[in-house]
């Protein structure tokens, strides 16, 4: 580990000079079930949110902390009117509750979108693709800044990881102080999977201005 602590603060801007998957890389809260699918967002390449089938046909949908964000089921139409005025009779149509709101299952030919691997957002409702979106965009509380040495690894292949992963792993890692005794600063650890192999993330904070000291998988 090459810092001291007292290092500048830097933005980071995104110009790495390879191509890298954000939509490899995943980190699971322990409140996302066991088995669930990825949804992924193909217009900005990262996993949004995730699908678990709770029964056959019916699927359960969370966002990348794992927070409930809606359910639906496949096989249902949507009719271009406001599913709030719709009479329901029988299997005809159905609702799916998204905190509150109603909003209609999108039709079933968009299950071939979905592979064993994952699911494309363009398979969801579009409520609860958008619901997945802003759950994303809230990730990032705070505006993390780097040094000129972990900038750099960010721009490196091997080493980048997304910087929503980096918030999620400073919002759900294990928590503990500095190994190099750096006041101020502490270390987080998540377990973390990029191309479906799994690694222990370990981030190095300096919390005053939430700078990055250090970040690597292993």
């Amino acid at each position: 580990m090459d810092y001291s602590g007292t290092e500048a603060a830097v933005d980071y801007l995104p110009t790495p000079n390879f191509v890298e998957s954000a939509a490899a890389f995943e980190l699971r809260t322990a409140q996302i079930p066991a088995g669930a699918l990825p949804v992924v967002d193909e217009g900005s390449d990262v996993v949004i949110g995730y699908r678990y089938e709770s029964a056959t046909g019916v699927f359960r949908y969370y966002d990348l902390e794992g927070n409930f964000i809606g359910m639906d089921e496949l096989g249902l139409e949507s009719p271009p009117i406001d599913p709030l005025d719709l009479v329901l009779i029988g299997a005809v149509a159905a609702r799916v509750v998204i905190k509150g709101a109603t909003t209609l299952l999108r039709p079933a030919s968009r299950a071939a979108m979905t592979t064993a691997l994952r699911v494309s957002a363009a398979a969801v409702s579009s409520t609860i693709t958008a619901a997945m979106r802003t759950a994303f965009k809230g990730l990032s509380v705070r505006n993390l800044k780097f040094t000129t040495t972990t900038a750099a690894r960010m721009a490196t292949k091997g080493r980048y990881v997304p910087l929503h992963i980096l918030h999620l792993a400073l919002k759900h890692g294990k928590r503990v102080p500095d190994p190099q005794g750096v006041k101020g600063a502490f270390m987080y650890t998540a377990k973390m999977t990029r191309n479906k192999t799994e690694y222990t993330l370990e981030v190095v904070v300096r919390e005053a201005d939430w700078t990055i000291l250090h970040f690597l998988y292993k």
